[in-house]
This record gives structure tokens, C-alpha cells and sequence, in this order.
């Protein structure tokens, strides 16, 4: 189900992203959205790939959040876990 973003059309790829293609076909992406720092970490969709929609900031306070990693379980959840404040890692799940 998953693969590893990289560079092309994607928004904010200066940082690490991940994405994977869901189980309806829709792509979806955790990226940091600015091109300095990792202030912040969001979520795009994306139907065809070409371009991306964001859908919800997980993170948007002063700290760094970075190394997201996205499943999708049999429930149709999407699970995130990224490194939260270089302290710890942090758990989100979206319905």
C-alpha cells in the first residue's frame, strides 16, 4: 500500500514527506509545508497525483516535527507517527 515520497510536484519537499495511495485511490501525503524548519506538519490528498489539497495541519506550533511514517489499517484508518519536539514520537490516527 505505501511508498516513500520524493521530489516532483508534491507541495513542501525540501523536508522529508511520506505518502501513501489509499485504499479508495486517493494519495495521500504528510509533508512539512515550509521551505525552512519543521514547524509544522500537514496532510494532502491527492486523486491523480498532479496536484495536492491539504486537508489538515497536524502540527502548526513552534517546535520540530520530522520522519512522519503513514499506514493504512483494514478499518480504513490512517495512522501517523512522526518524531514529536525531538523528544518523542507522536501518534495521530485519521478517520
Amino acid at each position: 500500500m505505501g511508498r516513500k515520497g520524493g521530489q516532483g510536484s508534491r507541495p513542501g519537499l525540501r523536508q522529508q514527506a511520506v505518502d501513501v495511495v489509499l485504499d479508495d485511490g486517493q494519495s495521500l501525503l504528510v509533508y512539512n509545508p515550509t521551505t525552512r524548519g519543521r514547524d509544522q506538519l500537514s496532510v494532502a490528498l491527492s486523486v491523480a497525483g498532479r496536484t495536492w489539497r491539504k486537508v489538515l495541519d497536524l502540527e502548526d506550533q513552534p517546535g520540530e516535527y520530522s520522519y512522519p511514517a503513514v499506514i493504512q489499517t483494514p478499518d480504513g484508518r490512517v495512522h501517523v507517527t512522526y518524531t514529536y519536539r525531538r523528544r518523542s514520537i507522536k501518534h495521530v490516527a485519521i478517520d
